[in-house]
């Protein structure tokens, strides 16, 4: 097939873009043909979602872009990575509307959620939104509780479900090898408020006080100089924390998610879907702790692959904490679950065989 690809890859890195950059090659792994027309709006973390005047003529020449190679003979299929994010979501408006010709062709991979919350603002947003969705053969979400978010404008017969997917370094994949006993308790995401960074250093002192020999590693990109400097200080002032920085990395990543005794995730970002971090840690057997937001119950099933608390809820976060150091039963058996569920769920071989499937019937369902 002959494929257009609406998206960004890296930098930034964040959940999309890596994802984009795996779809890619997972298509062309298929034998597929990509054409990608890249909506580069921003390059660091701290740009997302943020207006800018000079954004302006990049989203011109991007809908034109898309246009063009949308309105080109023998494509078979035009994939958009919408969003929600108010500048980037009247963009998808846009370039879809200018799709309206070829909209049989056209499937809206949803990465994010906050349709419901743009249509809250007014009846305008909600035509906008109706409209945006209410294009296309197909709307991918990533997992069954982020279809509430697109069901009032989709019905359930445009929709699928395709969960994200990563493939681990050789050697990190395959579980072998003894964890440590008690490892450490890792927080690995961009530094920006909303992940939670200063939740997991408010439970990693809690914890501390009363397991002490626990171990806690933060690591993630800076976003914001003053707010990881802050960061940085307050990690700095217990010694039974270490922070690390940006992992560029590939095995030392690898070997540092691997290492952990569990993830924690206590990200209350309201845009959250299915983060990477999650199915990196899963993907090698490492138990996650979060806050269930977004579609992370999608992925984590409490008791089986980690435990999930209530948004926001850092005693919570520091409850399951202990559990995971006083129970090396439920250590061992939710690093098993994890390792069974994302080769069950969320495989590289599940990933494509989910997306052929689908493409399948967009080309089918596109008319000559």
């Amino acid at each position: 097939m002959r494929l257009v690809v609406v998206s960004q890859l890296p930098p930034p890195f964040h959940g999309s873009t890596i994802m984009t950059a795996r779809f890619l090659e997972a298509l062309r792994a298929s034998g597929h043909e990509v054409l990608l027309v890249e909506r580069r709006f921003s390059r660091r973390v701290d740009e997302v979602g943020r207006f800018s005047v000079a954004k302006i003529p990049k989203a011109m020449s991007l809908v034109l872009r898309a246009w063009r190679y949308g309105a080109q003979r023998g494509v078979h299929g035009i994939i958009v990575f919408s969003t929600t994010r108010t500048f980037s979501f009247l963009v998808d408006w846009v370039i879809l509307e200018a799709l309206r010709p070829v909209a049989s062709k056209t499937l809206l991979y949803v990465h994010t959620v906050g349709y419901e919350a743009l249509a809250q603002r007014g009846r305008l947003w909600r035509w906008l939104v109706s409209r945006t969705l209410g294009q296309g053969r197909r709307v991918v979400c990533l997992g069954p509780s982020l279809v509430a978010d697109v069901r009032a404008w989709v019905p359930p017969s445009r929709v699928t479900i395709i969960g994200n997917t990563t493939t681990a370094e050789p050697g990190y994949d395959s579980g072998v090898g003894a964890r440590r006993p008690s490892g450490y308790f890792l927080f690995f995401s961009n530094l920006i408020p909303e992940k939670g960074p200063e939740s997991f250093l408010d439970a990693s002192i809690a914890v501390a006080q009363h397991f002490g020999d626990a171990k806690f590693v933060l690591a993630g990109a800076s976003a914001s100089d003053s707010y990881t400097a802050e960061i940085v200080r307050r990690a700095q002032t217990h010694p039974r924390i270490e922070f690390v920085g940006a992992v560029t990395d590939p095995r030392e990543k690898w070997e540092l998610i691997r290492g952990a005794a569990a993830l924690v995730f206590p990200s209350s970002y309201p845009y959250e879907a299915q983060p990477l971090t999650i199915l990196e840690a899963m993907s090698v057997g490492t138990p996650v702790v979060a806050f269930d937001v977004g579609g992370i119950s999608d992925v984590v099933v409490p008791g089986v692959s980690g435990l999930l608390v209530p948004p926001g809820d850092t005693d919570g976060l520091v409850v399951a904490m202990k559990r995971l150091l006083g129970e090396a039963g439920l250590r061992e058996s939710l690093s098993a679950g994890s390792r069974e569920r994302f080769s069950a769920c969320f495989s590289e071989s599940t990933y494509r065989e989910n997306w052929e499937e689908t493409l399948g019937d967009l080309v089918d369902g596109a008319g000559p």
